[in-house]
């Protein structure tokens, strides 16, 4: 077995075998607040971590990873993935590592940023994709949700847009999937004040508000709103509390740009009752979540 995080020695029977797959920023934050919300959270035991490209490069991915792990799980590893949306197929360490896992046990999966190293695990090892009890994915937006809500930025659809390819070899590949876009966390911010209380609260979340509230700040400038939205921890969240969620069932239709690489795509999310479960989308909270996550992230070994 290539990686067995601290969370693991606490494991029971009913706890999620997790794997995060992450785009970490020092610009936006939330992959690392998903990763402490992960480590912090007893519902799930984290079996491995990756990251790729997205809201940055790989490399700043992989030392923003490495530092949050440092603080959750020391001397664990992070696996590399993909370092564009070129990668698509080719072999990583991140692949071997999530097919390693995956040969020993089956594995819930949470993909926060663009699917290229998800694609490439599906191309390269098909027999192991029935072993994905669901992927989470940060993508999805329906048509009739504004795109532009007051107090924040729009609702875009980065990580499908990023690798348009690797989400069609995802749709296919008929694993079950939870998919939230930035709808589900519009009633969700972390504030100035918020992250003041984490920084009275311990190292890690110290370390946490204080590498966010460079977030708030772009936030404050660009629209006036001092508060950010933590999407990435909505994720973590489905899978620790799947009944704080009002989740639909739904098809999909992934709209790409033209162009060779397409230049970007939309994942566009239709409600359909009648539709199966194999996919579900995310378009709210039944109770607020922000305390929820405030209580994780401020909790200490």
């Amino acid at each position: 077995m290539l990686l067995a995080v601290s969370a693991v020695h606490g494991a029971t029977a009913q706890t999620t075998d997790l794997w995060l797959d992450v785009d970490t920023s020092r610009q936006r934050t939330d992959d690392a607040i998903a990763l402490v919300q992960a480590f912090r959270s007893p519902e799930v035991t984290v079996r491995g971590v990756s990251v790729l490209y997205g809201n940055g490069t790989l490399l700043e991915a992989l030392d923003v990873a490495a530092e949050t792990l440092r603080r959750v799980a020391p001397g664990e590893r992070t696996h590399l993935g993909a370092r564009d949306a070129r990668d698509l197929g080719t072999p990583t360490p991140a692949v071997d590592a999530m097919a390693d896992m995956l040969e020993g046990r089956r594995l819930t999966i949470a993909a926060l940023g663009p699917l290229t190293t998800i694609a490439s695990l599906i191309r390269l090892r098909p027999d192991l994709v029935d072993r994905i009890d669901r992927l989470v994915v940060v993508a999805g937006r329906r048509r009739d949700v504004s795109d532009r809500p007051a107090g924040d930025a729009d609702y875009r659809d980065d990580n499908a847009s990023r690798d348009p390819r690797a989400t069609a070899i995802v749709l296919d590949a008929g694993i079950p999937l939870v998919l939230i876009g930035q709808e589900a966390a519009a009633d969700t911010w972390l504030t100035f004040e918020d992250l003041t209380a984490m920084s009275a609260s311990g190292n890690t979340a110290a370390w946490l508000a204080d590498l966010s509230r460079r977030w708030v700040s772009r936030n404050k400038e660009r629209t006036g709103g001092a508060a950010f939205r933590p999407v990435d921890a909505l994720a973590v969240g489905w899978i620790t509390h799947p009944g704080r969620f009002d989740t639909l069932r739904a098809r999909v239709s992934l709209e790409v740009a033209s162009g060779d690489p397409p230049a970007g795509s939309s994942l566009f999310i239709e409600e359909d009752a009648d539709a199966g479960g194999e996919i579900l989308y995310v378009a709210g909270l039944r109770e607020p979540f922000t305390p929820l996550l405030l209580d994780r992230l401020q909790r200490e070994p």
